[in-house]
């Protein structure tokens, strides 16, 4: 939605006006401006690519080196116009465009993981695993299943690339009318080479101790939180 958009479109702006203060780690590349009257020539009421410089580049040469410059002095410039085109997407209700995080809105110890992604701890190689995945056992499986995997690959959670290992997917029941989807990294092998750090959950005991007179609790569904991971 438009407001969606506006609120995280001025957040990323803040931040960027953050990292180009003096004490800063950020250097900005030439301005577009000046760089605008170096790069290309209007001639005959068109614009094309600048003539080649003492140094022998070209307009073209100069714009891409900027280009560089620019994704290289501002991290997360991609994943920021990511997030912003799926915020333009949204509606009230529902990211229908899919959801990324709002890295620039985490705290500082924790904003690379929310730009780059938490990394994996392997214990051994991650396995080549391509074998087919099964047939749903019924028809109504496969039909839920289908719809859950559109709506991944429509919101772009899965885009082309190289395939070097596989996971298997399966369905069961949640509540009467509906199928939750389980991604199983077992049969594949790959759980086998990863390693996790222990946890503990917390018990209705824990939350109990938090809670005094007055207090209200909500109950709250991210359903995509983990896609966004």
């Amino acid at each position: 939605s438009r407001s969606t958009l506006r609120l995280a479109s001025e957040g990323y702006e803040a931040w960027l006006r953050r990292m180009s203060d003096p004490g800063a780690r950020y250097s900005p590349p030439t301005p577009v401006g000046s760089l605008a009257r170096s790069v290309v020539l209007r001639h005959s009421g068109r614009y094309a690519w600048s003539h080649p410089n003492s140094l022998g580049n070209s307009g073209r040469d100069r714009y891409v080196s900027w280009h560089a410059a620019i994704v290289g002095a501002v991290p997360g410039r991609a994943v920021a116009a990511e997030r912003l085109t799926r915020a333009s997407r949204a509606t009230w209700w529902e990211w229908k465009g899919g959801s990324t995080l709002v890295f620039w809105k985490w705290p500082k110890g924790s904003r690379s993981y929310a730009l780059e992604g938490q990394p994996h701890f392997f214990v051994g190689d991650p396995p080549e695993f391509r074998r087919r995945q099964q047939s749903p056992p019924d028809e109504e499986s496969r039909r839920v299943m289908k719809s859950k995997v559109d709506k991944f690959r429509e919101r772009e959670y899965m885009v082309p690339g190289v395939v070097k290992g596989l996971i298997h997917m399966f369905a069961v029941d949640k509540g009467t009318h509906d199928k939750r989807m389980v991604f199983d990294g077992s049969g594949s092998g790959l759980n086998a080479t990863l390693w996790a750090p222990h946890f503990g959950l917390p018990t209705v005991r824990c939350t109990h101790r938090s809670l005094l007179r007055g207090y209200w609790q909500n109950d709250m569904d991210i359903g995509e939180m983990f896609l966004c991971f």
